[in-house]
This record gives C-alpha cells, structure tokens and sequence, in this order.
C-alpha cells in the first residue's frame, strides 16, 4: 500500500483542522482573560450585597433600621436607604410584609420560606415565643392556637398597643399578638431551630408560670394537659 505523502489531500484537512483548532483555543484564552479582567472593573451592587450580608448572618426578616445598620458600611445613609429598599423590593430581592417589616425574597436562592415564629422575631426583636403558642410547641395542648403569641420587653415594638400591654396585627394572613412584660419576667428561655433560623421560646416551666398566671393568653386552664412520660 501507498503511504500517502504531505501533499496528499488526504493531509492536508487534518493539518488545516488542527491549526484551526489551535487558533481557536487561542482566540478563546483571550477572550477569558478579557472577561475576567472586565469582572474586576464592575463593582458589586452595594444595595445587593448588604441583603447578602443578612443572608449570611441569617437575619430573613428585618427592620429598615436593621438593614441601616448593615448598610452604613457600604455608604447607605438617609433617603439612600428608603430608594434601596423600595428597589430591592421590586427587583425581588426583598419582601415587604407590612410598614417597617421586610423578609429576603425568592430571589435570595436556596432560601426556605419565611416561618411566622421569624416574622413575630422581627416584629418584636427582642422578644420570644410565648403562652398558647409555647403549649402547643411543648405539647402541653392538643388545641392549635390561630394566633402567634410573643412576649417582648421592648413597649416600641408592640404595634396597635392597647391598655393591657398587648397588641395584634396581622401580617400576610397569620395574626400575631405581642404581650409587653417587665424585664424581671423575661425569664426562661432557650433557643430553638426553626429552618435556618434560630428562634427564643419559652422553656417549659416558663410556659407553665405563664399558662397559670395568665390563663386567658393561653386559651384557659382548660387546655392546659401534661403528655404521658412528661415530667416537671
């Protein structure tokens, strides 16, 4: 058999196809360094980078003075804050639950949906799962209470606050009851999981004080049981 030589057409495609290809791989290097070094000329969106701070600090559901707080590092003061907030909430990053109240949006990936003991943490701040929503965490209930109790020492964060030192709002269909105590009676709590959030609750002897001593808060004696194998 004939070997064929390099002038043979049956060569010259293979030595055309790999110069091509060896140019292309060039053309391609280039190109991704000219991507990469125009990355680094593009500064971040400073607006977007705050809510992904608050992501990373697990904070889903906040105040405007929260995300102020985290935004003064990045310039945000003011007005400035008000815009970026508004923009971020159209742009999907942000919800906003009602006047003062902001959740991270759909558009913050890998995000599980906001439980309502987060919403009632960012109403209140300093405050903590409390009386017939407690029970029914601590099975010391078999009723489902249609409202989220919280108990707070910060009288500011009560919304609608009435005589008794307690206020209900309700936000995105769910009714949230906020209960202002003395400092001396925020006593007894832990911390518990709640998807990526950790949340304060109080504990179960914390929950019984409160059942005995404000019954009508816990839908009455009544509904107060003690589960088989519980033990105080």
């Amino acid at each position: 058999m004939l070997r064929p030589s390099l002038e043979s057409p049956l060569v010259k495609p293979v030595a055309y196809l790999s110069m091509s290809y060896d140019i292309s791989i060039k053309k391609l290097h280039f190109i991704t360094i000219i991507v990469r070094m125009s990355r680094k000329n593009i500064p971040e969106n400073p607006a977007s980078t705050v809510v992904k701070e608050l992501a990373e600090a697990r904070i889903r559901v906040f105040s405007p003075e929260t995300f102020r707080n985290h935004a003064k590092k990045f310039g945000f003061e003011g007005a400035s804050t008000a815009n970026a907030l508004s923009r971020l909430t159209k742009q999907g990053w942000l919800i906003r639950l009602r006047k003062g109240l902001y959740a991270l949006g759909p558009s913050m990936t890998g995000q599980t949906p906001i439980h309502e003991f987060e919403i009632a943490m960012g109403v209140a701040q300093e405050g903590a799962i409390a009386y017939w929503t407690a029970l029914h965490f601590h099975e010391l209930t078999d009723q489902i209470p249609k409202i989220i109790y919280t108990m707070t020492t910060q009288a500011g964060k009560v919304p609608h606050r009435h005589k008794g030192n307690y206020g209900t709002c309700e936000i995105e269909g769910v009714r949230y009851r906020f209960v202002l105590v003395n400092p001396e009676n925020f006593f007894g709590l832990e911390k518990i999981w709640v998807g990526e959030t950790r949340i304060a609750i109080t504990d179960l002897e914390k929950t019984l004080i409160d059942a005995l001593g404000k019954p009508h808060l816990c839908g009455g004696i009544g509904q107060l049981l003690l589960p088989k194998g519980r033990s105080l």
